[in-house]
């Protein structure tokens, strides 16, 4: 007889300093993105539009205070976790204190996103969703399509493989009215900036899991993931002034008008090990290695009606971000209550970058232009108590060494290198 524990049962069992949200709680609205599911997580909020969600955050501190995992692992730089399907997730884990194993990224909590992993049973599921945002002059369509797959082969491989893609497009129009007064002589200035932006978005997320289990009970993961996105939009600014009394004040420019084209791709190949030793300590050992690729291209055009077209900027930008990570993990059972966790992580990033920004033809930062190139290596070992005082109870007690090295340089266009201070 053999026997799993449902969703119900793991969030009963989840102390305070842990909570796990289940597959059935990510289904239950039928919430087309990840954001919108954050957002209705205990302990973590989420700024903007229902439908536009920003970045998580915990605790009442900013988004750069929480760490975002996916399968343990940190996002590449860019990524986004609209990105993710919630047909994707397998169940999200909030921990909701920093600790030493989770490190000094951490400190408003950490959020660990399981993607979809491999089951006995055989499962083929297509979903197609469509949603309808009200535009100021017509309606935006968004339509998504998500399909998963599970099987198991006779070598006793487990895998399921699932991949999401989305289409959306957003338009807004926003009138920004600023009123100066001078004190003196009551004369004032009002200024009404009428923003109308249009933005169209396509993205695909395809991620697969490949689980070996061995007869001594070692398991071996292999978790590939793709993800791209594109997206581009327009935007056109008109100012308007009036003015009372002795007030005279010269806009710069009457209407502006600008355009914007980014796309960003990343690949995440991560395998995991784990091996269950003789007196019921696990070992675990993860590597990583992603690559992630961004472009980024923007024009503005700002025109008086009496002076024409008063200055003409372009911007490009690319950027590319190589990771490789690994980790070593030793945790057993001590005092049935206590869990000892100890580890060491590695991690080296490399990352170069171009740009380059025009206005009116010529470059009014070419000391900042040119290319960029920065690399960083990370080592940290940690150790920690996790002691289980009753079911609705936890404590952490642990100690965590770790060591950030990080170097730059800097070379412009003709391919001549010099320092930061561009010397």
């Amino acid at each position: 007889i053999t026997g799993k524990n449902s969703g119900t049962d793991e969030r009963r069992n989840s102390t305070a300093a842990k909570i796990v949200i289940t597959r059935e709680d990510i289904e239950q609205y039928g919430d087309s993105n990840l954001g919108d599911v954050m957002r209705r997580l205990p302990g973590v909020t989420s700024g903007g539009r229902p439908g536009r969600p920003g970045p998580p955050a915990m605790r009442g501190m900013g988004g750069g205070f929480t760490q975002i995992l996916i399968d343990g692992q940190r996002i590449p730089p860019g990524f986004s976790i609209e990105q993710l399907s919630p047909d994707q997730v397998e169940r999200i884990e909030i921990y909701r204190a920093p600790t030493a194993e989770t490190g000094a990224r951490a400190i408003a909590g950490t959020i660990n996103i399981i993607t979809r992993g491999g089951y006995s049973r055989k499962t083929n599921t297509l979903k197609l969703g469509l949603g309808l945002e009200n535009g100021p002059t017509r309606p935006n369509v968004a339509p998504n399509i998500a399909w998963s797959r599970n099987d198991t082969l006779d070598n006793g491989l487990v895998y399921n493989f699932s991949v999401a893609a989305d289409h959306s497009a957003r338009s807004n129009d926003v009138v920004n009215t600023t009123l100066t007064e001078n004190l003196g002589d009551g004369s004032t200035v009002r200024q009404a900036e009428a923003v109308s932006s249009t933005g169209v978005r396509d993205g695909v997320h395809a991620n697969v899991r490949l689980q070996w289990r061995g007869s001594g009970g070692d398991t071996f993961m292999l978790m590939p993931m793709l993800a791209a996105t594109q997206n581009s939009g327009d935007r056109t600014t008109r100012i308007t002034q009036t003015t009372t009394g002795n007030a005279t004040t010269d806009l710069p420019y009457d209407s502006s008008t600008g355009s914007t084209d980014s796309r960003f791709s990343t690949a995440r190949l991560a395998g995991v090990w784990t091996h269950r030793l003789d007196d019921g300590a696990n070992l675990r050992v993860s590597a990583n290695l992603s690559q992630s690729a961004w472009t980024n291209d923007s024009t503005r055009q700002n025109t008086s009606s009496t002076r024409g077209t008063v200055a003409f900027s372009n911007q490009h930008s690319e950027q590319q971000d190589r990771t490789l990570s690994s980790q070593l993990k030793y945790s057993r059972t001590v005092a049935e209550d206590h869990s000892l966790v100890t580890g060491l992580e590695l991690e080296s990033n490399r990352r170069s970058e171009t740009a380059t920004q025009l206005l009116n033809g010529e470059s009014p930062l070419s000391d900042f232009d040119g290319n960029l190139s920065a690399s960083s290596l990370r080592t940290a070992v940690y150790v920690q108590d996790e002691w289980t005082v009753n079911p609705h109870w936890a404590a952490h007690a642990g100690l965590r060494l770790e060591r950030i090295a990080t170097s730059g340089s800097v070379s412009d266009c003709s391919g001549s290198e010099r320092d930061p201070d561009g010397r």
